[in-house]
């Protein structure tokens, strides 16, 4: 049964409008960047919605179902809410309840007991100050997976060591440039994709030397393990470059659910 204390719920109390919903939307999006499942946003206070956000309200929706949220709104029953949703067809991309009890069964019946297939992707401009947000977005990623805490850290190490490695070379300090990283699972590969449109720097000829990776981070060490980290977390890496698109970098690793949940 899902709790009341796991929905993240928001509550319109006035006018909902472009201010308002560009304040949900940046919310919202922090909340699935955490690995956060359900949001509910609760719109039985107010009777306006400007076409702004009938218009916005769908794309908001469907970015948090790529990213496997359940996005649901509460609406009073024959509002005018109520009839816009309707007759603009919001309904039908959009889930919504005339009652707090419904949305709880419908969230119940979407637990999944394990996810099969996913992508999420996310796009960050090619600086330092963003490495953290690179680790969150991974750990939203690794949320839905059944992997240990250590299994967890290794691997948002890896990628935070291949982005810093790609601003440091790649893009060699400019801020300009952008970096997408996405992530694809299907049952039983994971894969991460780093898409730069940098210079050519092909991590995989570097030379990997030999070290106790648990001895180092242990001793508080980070960065610097590069293209050696890679290799023990990842079971396959490749590095291709298209000429006028930039570097890709692809890391596959298998989860096996069976030994990975047991180490929980």
């Amino acid at each position: 049964m899902i709790s009341k204390e796991i929905l993240h719920v928001f509550y319109i109390k006035e006018e909902f409008n472009e201010t308002n919903f560009r304040e949900l939307e940046r919310d919202v999006n922090s909340l699935i960047m955490k690995g956060e499942r359900n949001i509910v946003v609760d719109l039985t206070k107010t009777d306006e919605l400007v076409p702004f956000v009938l218009h916005n309200i769908s794309i908001l929706s469907n970015r948090a179902k790529k990213n496997l949220a359940n996005f649901t709104i509460l609406v009073k029953e024959n509002s005018t809410i109520d009839k816009k949703m309707i007759h603009y067809k919001i309904n039908k991309n959009v889930p919504y309840f005339y009652h707090f009890d419904d949305i709880r069964e419908y969230l119940k019946g979407r637990q999944q007991t394990g996810v099969q297939y996913f992508t999420m992707e996310m796009a960050f401009t090619g600086e330092y100050d963003n490495l953290p947000r690179v680790r969150e977005f991974i750990l939203s990623v690794l949320h839905n997976l059944p992997l240990s805490e250590d299994d967890n850290n290794l691997i948002v190490l890896s990628i935070d060591e291949a982005v810093a490695n790609i601003i440091k070379y790649a893009y060699q300090g400019s801020k300009e440039k952008h970096l997408i990283v996405q992530a694809q699972y299907k049952e039983p590969k994971l894969r991460f994709v780093l898409i730069d449109n940098g210079d050519h720097f092909d991590p995989t000829e570097k030379d990997v030397e030999e070290m106790n990776v648990d001895d180092y981070i242990k001793e508080g060490h980070h960065g610097g393990l590069g293209i050696f980290i890679i290799e023990k977390v990842m079971d396959s890496f490749q590095h291709l470059f298209i000429p006028g698109m930039g570097n890709r970098l692809i890391m596959e690793k298998v989860i096996n659910k069976d030994e990975d949940s047991n180490r929980r």
